[in-house]
């Protein structure tokens, strides 16, 4: 009873720092958001009753990705889970072992709230030359008020807050992103405040502004990231959703393809194979609706991974830059308002979504034989490792694997160091010039 009045109490100071922006909070000098190559300290999830099971198959993927990669030491990491109550955790249909090994249980903080990536990012802070660990605490508020003001002080990290009182939701984790250059991009559906935070605090002249403002929860997670890539000569990739790859794959798909998804989902895509097929006999459906909106959205993002791309080779100063782009199939939906775009979201498992730990890749399961094949197939020409996941409970609430995880990671350690892509670069000059001389 002591120790559940005392963290009582100390939840009741914790929350009063963060209304109030007490002694919590300190002036960025220079505030350094970290990308998905930065190695991994920690992955946050939340376990309730709608969780359970992706809890579950997450702790057996971080097991094989340690037993695959022989982590140890400083290397090794953990997945710290937060629940409803600790009750919750003896349904973890889980190995013991595995669990012990593997799984910390937060036992100050008790949420309901699912939505991890919401509450901001953890980061780090350059304080005379040196880096140390911090977060930016988005404002999310409701379940989740408390989870980045609580870790901040029992981590000992440096805490920011977004100084935007609007509580808007383009202003979550989810979007805002760094590319391993330390350029920020981001959505257009962040304040004006929480932007301008950004920006006077290490990212001025380092940032771009992406459309995100046709997507129902509208943030850029939901159709692009950035992946560490040992094949790339730049030390990394971007994956983005593609429109019209799906299109052409369902439209080529066979009937097993189609009873492996969930019944309805299944069922409406194989009447989209056949407006793909015969589009004068579907016009005017709500199929054919589908099928303009996709190639509409493929546009859009076509338009916005190019000026990505631009200003990084501006930004960084090198317009040569090869940066590989990786399309991944994925489709969306917006039912209610035709070929408007706005309110629309990922109808498939939204594959682009997803969670990195080192070079693996934990990505929402579409149960579409072809997207799949051709997730795995292009994972692998860069490297990288593929563990697909069924996020239903997300997906269903609109969300996918990278919004319900957060990860605390390395501040100062990469999975990809400059040296190594230093040597790739010079190996793949040296490799380009022995051919064309031979030529």
């Amino acid at each position: 009873m002591i120790g559940k009045n005392l963290r009582v109490v100390r939840q009741m100071v914790v929350a009063s720092l963060f209304v109030l922006g007490l002694s919590l909070t300190l002036r960025a000098e220079n505030l350094v958001l970290l990308h998905n190559g930065h190695l991994p300290k920690k992955v946050l999830v939340v376990l309730s009753n709608t969780t359970r099971d992706f809890v579950a198959n997450l702790i057996e993927i971080i097991a094989s990705i340690h037993e695959q990669d022989g982590l140890t030491g400083e290397d090794a990491f953990k997945l710290h889970v937060l629940s409803s109550s600790r009750n919750e955790r003896k349904s973890l249909p889980t190995d013991p072992d595995k669990l012990a090994k593997y799984v910390e249980f937060n036992d100050e903080l008790f949420v309901n709230d699912i939505w991890m990536q919401d509450i901001g990012e953890f980061c780090a802070v350059v304080e005379n030359g040196v880096r140390s660990e911090a977060v930016f605490d988005s404002r999310r508020g409701r379940g989740l008020a408390q989870v980045m003001p609580t870790l901040a002080q029992t981590w000992g990290q440096k805490y920011f807050v977004n100084p935007s009182t609007s509580l808007s939701c383009g202003d979550y984790g989810g979007n805002i992103e760094v590319t391993p250059d330390n350029i920020l991009y981001y959505g257009d559906t962040m304040t004006s405040t929480c932007e301008q935070f950004l920006l006077k605090n290490g990212y001025q002249n380092r940032a771009v502004k992406l459309q995100t403002s046709w997507l129902q929860v509208g943030h850029i997670d939901e159709y692009m990231t950035i992946i560490p890539s040992r094949h790339s000569r730049c030390g990394y990739s971007i994956v983005r959703a593609d429109p019209w790859y799906a299109l052409d794959l369902i439209e080529a798909a066979k009937e097993e393809d189609f009873a492996a998804m969930p019944r309805d989902m299944g069922d409406f895509l194989k009447r989209v194979q056949a407006a793909l097929r015969d589009p004068e006999k579907w016009k005017n459906t709500r199929e054919a609706t589908f099928i303009e909106l996709n190639r509409k959205i493929g546009e859009v993002i076509d338009a916005n991974i190019s000026r990505l791309v631009s200003e990084i080779r501006r930004i960084t100063g090198d317009t040569s830059r090869d940066i590989p782009i990786m399309a991944w199939p994925n489709v969306f939906h917006n039912f209610n308002n035709g070929l408007k775009l706005q309110h629309c979201i990922a109808y498939t498992p939204g594959v682009a979504n997803h969670l990195v730990l080192r070079d693996h890749l934990i990505v929402p399961d579409p149960f579409f034989p072809p997207f799949k094949r051709t997730v795995e197939a292009r994972f692998r020409a860069q490297g990288n490792r593929v563990h697909f996941i069924n996020d239903m409970p997300y997906h269903n609430l609109q969300g996918e694997v990278h919004c319900g995880t957060n990860v605390r990671r390395d501040v100062n350690r990469t999975l990809i160091t400059p040296q190594y892509t230093n040597a790739l670069a010079a190996l793949r000059d040296t490799f380009d010039r022995v051919h064309r001389d031979v030529r």
